[in-house]
């Protein structure tokens, strides 16, 4: 069932977003980051949203895989707002706490005609998604402003 959930989400990501956001076509990656991988790199930025909430965001690293990734964390209730926090630095706080609950879910699920793949993670209060090829800053950002 969390499957289920999590590939619809990231289906639902790829039709709210055009494949022109990311950065080039991708093959199938061997594999998702690991959770130990995502823990120990944290969160690049952290983001004001919509909702009055605030995104986890990193922009683009290897973690334990041969791929470039993006990470974005978002709360893990509907309808994936942000952390919620009163600032900036509360919300990181949160987030790297969060970050130790994580679990893996599913992945690499294709996106967007498979040229973006996306994996899935959930922790107890956040929802994790990572996708390969990395999106760019600025796609990142309205992807972030428009969730």
């Amino acid at each position: 069932m969390q499957k289920n959930y999590f590939t619809s989400v990231l289906v639902m990501l790829s039709f709210i977003f055009s494949s022109t956001i990311f950065a080039s076509l991708s093959s199938e990656p061997e594999k998702c980051p690991s959770t130990s991988a995502l823990i120990s790199v944290g969160i690049e930025a952290v983001e004001k949203g919509l909702c009055n909430g605030w995104y986890g965001v990193v922009f683009a690293n290897q973690y334990d895989t041969k791929n470039a990734w993006s990470m974005l964390m978002v709360a893990n209730t509907p309808p994936l707002c942000g952390i919620p926090a009163n600032d900036e630095i509360e919300a990181r706080k949160k987030m790297l706490s969060e970050l130790t609950t994580l679990q893996y879910i599913g992945g690499p699920d294709p996106i967007n005609n498979n040229d973006v793949w996306g994996c899935a993670y959930m922790g107890d209060h956040i929802s994790v998604y990572t996708y390969t090829p990395p999106l760019t800053v600025s796609s990142l950002m309205r992807m972030v402003s428009k969730v």
